[in-house]
């Protein structure tokens, strides 16, 4: 009876089986839904999946940059180590070589230290003979500088500094003074003499210069605290005295009888001994020297009170300069061993010489004759005084 009635309601067929596809396809729809969801699902747990492994790979990749920056690193710090390597080598190498210079130097310094010893035994056998040597000279003449005879050059001490002697008597003749010592009466005696005739020697044409056997300072400050205003020099190594050879001499030249007698004498006209400075042993002596450097008058004292006149002094510069009180051109005269006459320029004789080797030489008084050297017989020029 239903069928009856729904009977007109029934759709056709062909709309029956497209509703029954549009069914399947609502259940392929599910079934699609379903499937696009598993896949979105899958897809999506993919995808974390790939950003992890994406994630994962960076950081690999960062490591991987960091690792090639240390490799670059221990790169470079292997070459640096290579080359301090090498520069070890060599410095290995050089080290060997200083080893080997070393012990080349010490061999050489031990054949040094041989050679030392050597030398000193040597230079103590050559000491030894050299004093030998000099005791053997002693006994020997010394030679001594005599008229004609050229003038030594040496320099002196002064407080100014050192003056060459020469510079002095190339301007005009010079009378050169060496004193033994300070405290010595007589060279006190001498230098006061030769002070008080300091005008009338630069009136001749001549200056006068004092040598002490000190420094310049000393001889100058002595100098001054007597008044003595004669030009006063030192020879404290008495490379002078040497030169003109002064010599020590025998305490007998200042400590003899007639010395002793002759120093009363000094002290009652002032002029009393004082303290030594310098050796008492050193012989004294006084010279006059021409402007070409030729000793015109030399003096060797026999003992300690044996100076020169100043007179003889004065004689030996008008000599040198051609000046003569009497108005004659004074000429030096020659020079004669003892016992042989003297003789001047004009072939005139004066007697024999009168010195006897113990005192002052004895001539006839007058000023040339206070020239004391004599030459020794057989020689020129050169003698003994």
């Amino acid at each position: 009876m239903i069928d009856e009635f729904l009977a007109p309601l029934r759709l056709p067929q062909k709309a029956l089986d497209s509703l029954d596809s549009l069914g399947d396809i609502a259940q392929d729809l599910g079934a699609l839904r379903e499937g696009v969801g598993s896949g979105l699902d899958t897809l999506d747990e993919t995808t974390t999946s790939i950003h992890e492994d994406m994630a994962e790979l960076s950081t690999r990749l960062e490591g991987l940059a960091r690792m090639e920056e240390t490799t670059a690193s221990i790169h470079e710090d292997m070459a640096e180590l290579s080359t301090q390597l090498e520069g070890l080598a060599r410095m290995e190498k050089t080290t060997a070589s200083i080893h080997g210079d070393m012990t080349e130097l010490s061999t050489r310094l031990e054949g040094l230290a041989r050679m030392e010893d050597a030398l000193e035994t040597g230079l103590t056998d050559l000491g030894a003979r050299i004093k030998r040597l000099s005791k053997q000279l002693e006994i020997l003449p010394t030679p001594r500088l005599a008229q004609g005879d050229a003038f030594p050059e040496f320099a002196l001490d002064s407080p100014n500094g050192p003056v060459e002697l020469r510079d002095r008597w190339r301007e005009r003749p010079l009378a050169v003074a060496f004193l033994r010592h300070m405290g010595c009466a007589f060279c006190r005696e001498h230098l006061a003499e030769l002070d008080k005739a300091r005008e009338e020697i630069h009136a001749a044409g001549g200056d006068v210069v004092a040598i002490f056997q000190n420094p310049g300072g000393e001889a100058r400050e002595f100098c001054d605290e007597r008044g003595i205003g004669l030009d006063c020099l030192g020879d404290p190594r008495r490379d002078g005295y040497d030169a003109v050879a002064l010599k020590k001499g025998s305490w007998k030249e200042y400590l003899g009888p007639a010395v002793l007698m002759r120093q009363v004498q000094a002290a009652r006209s002032g002029h009393k001994p004082g303290l030594p400075k310098g050796s008492v042993a050193q012989r004294p002596g006084t010279f006059v020297v021409g402007t070409d450097g030729l000793i015109v008058f030399a003096h060797y004292n026999i003992d300690s009170s044996d100076n020169p006149t100043t007179d003889a002094v004065l004689a030996a510069i008008r000599e040198a300069t051609g000046a003569s009180t009497n108005g004659a051109v004074a000429t030096p005269r020659s020079i004669a061993p003892l016992g042989v006459p003297r003789v001047d320029a004009d072939g005139q004789t004066d007697g024999p010489s009168q010195g006897n080797g113990d005192g002052p030489s004895q001539g006839n008084g007058t000023a040339s004759e206070a020239v004391t050297c004599r030459p020794e017989p057989g020689r020129r020029g050169r003698g003994k005084c």
